[in-house]
């Protein structure tokens, strides 16, 4: 069973199915219920304050400004926005919004991206609300952050339990249909946003001696009603907790709104708003990535040795043992578990004939004591050979002696 529908069975068991049950109080609070709102704000998650906007609030809006090709007159003319005008007034439902409508806005472009997958892996925002469950989102391929990064922050970066999934979103996208209620559209943005925001703020703190707060927005999302044919852009950044270890204080503010179903120009302008808001988004999410990757990098050249690693002893005899200082859990292993073990070599077996040429290779007592012992630790993608505590060589390939 997923996520929301399991979110949607509990609500139904606690709201029952019968007379019987008709007192029992729901579990779990979502968009769509009055105290979301209140649940938000309670968690320092707050909606749009004009008195608390980001410091790069005019480098984020002249890029949304930016003009783009694809958008021209010549590429885009009149009669492609009276199709997009038709398709909006057919769409009925949501789920016609985002087939039909959306990519018209999104444009034609290959993105590392998620529709409607409930962030189920995360660390919960708020005490006892559902969990964000974006219509459109965008990432970054797990591939491209470094393996001690995704162990070390992954309930806050890894959204789903599908850890091929995009890791770190920082773009995102709600729409409705022409009768559901804006309001929201509001809180469905903000509980993203937060998520993307939070996750940038550990990236962007990963390995500091003090969390980092300079005043910038990281993340963005954009909202998009088919009854008003109205597209809004917000942008959330953090600020420092209330109170002292406490959490950052997140804060939404829209950047822009566009008329799309106005005429052409409108729309152009609105999508190609979206559009450069989208690559914006990126360029930050690969620059804190490279940030976070060189710090790792740093850390594991300075301290090879993990308390989570394998280690490998050989001996003279060409004995193999190995000790695991990791306890894992069953079944229910969490995504940035399960990619740790991705990153740890499989056992293998020695094969008799290299026993045998290691021992025709001692050529005598004296030089068998010299190479008596070697240790081996795996550290994340390269093995390192020490002899007592000297570290010796380092090699991506498994050891053959091991």
């Amino acid at each position: 069973m997923s996520s929301s529908q399991s979110y949607s069975s509990r609500s139904r068991r606690a709201n029952g199915t019968n007379s019987s049950n008709a007192s029992t109080k729901r579990t779990t609070i979502s968009s769509k219920d009055a105290a979301f709102a209140q649940a938000l704000i309670d968690a320092d998650i707050y909606p749009e304050n004009e008195e608390i906007e980001p410091e790069n609030m005019e480098e984020i809006m002249e890029r949304l400004g930016r003009p783009r090709p694809s958008l021209s007159p010549s590429f885009f003319p009149r009669e492609k926005f009276v199709g997009f005008r038709r398709k909006n007034r057919e769409a009925e439902t949501e789920s016609q919004v985002m087939s039909d409508v959306f990519p018209i806005i999104r444009g034609n472009t290959t993105l590392y991206s998620g529709q409607n997958q409930p962030f189920n892996h995360l660390e919960p925002l708020a005490c006892g609300i559902s969990a964000a469950q974006p219509d459109f989102y965008i990432g970054s391929p797990p591939a491209q952050l470094h393996p001690n990064v995704r162990n070390d922050l992954g309930p806050y970066i890894i959204p789903t339990n599908y850890q091929q999934r995009p890791l770190l979103p920082n773009y995102f996208f709600e729409a409705k249909g022409p009768k559901r209620d804006p309001t929201e559209l509001n809180l469905q943005i903000m509980q993203d946003l937060a998520c993307g925001a939070r996750g940038m703020h550990k990236m962007q703190s990963y390995r500091q001696d003090e969390p980092v707060y300079d005043g910038n927005a990281y993340t963005l999302g954009s909202t998009y009603h088919s009854g008003t044919g109205t597209l809004q852009i917000y942008a959330m950044h953090p600020t420092e907790p209330a109170r002292p270890g406490g959490d950052p204080l997140y804060h939404t503010t829209q950047m822009t709104a566009f008329a799309m179903t106005a005429d052409a120009s409108t729309f152009r302008r609105g999508a190609a708003a979206f559009r450069n808001a989208r690559d914006w988004a990126k360029e930050q999410r690969d620059e804190f990535i490279a940030r976070a990757n060189e710090r790792a990098d740093e850390e594991e050249a300075s301290s090879p040795a993990e308390p989570y690693l394998t280690s490998f002893t050989a001996s003279s005899q060409n004995e193999l043992s190995i000790t695991s200082n990791t306890t894992h859990q069953d079944s229910g292993s969490s995504t940035d578990e399960l990619a740790r073990d991705t990153y740890l070599p499989r056992k293998r077996h020695t094969k008799s004939r290299q026993s045998g040429r290691r021992k025709r290779t001692t050529a005598s007592p004296s030089a068998q004591e010299s190479t008596a012992v070697e240790s081996w630790t795996f550290a994340k993608g390269r093995f390192h050979c020490f002899r007592g505590e000297t570290k010796v060589r380092s090699q991506k390939d498994y050891p053959r002696d091991v």
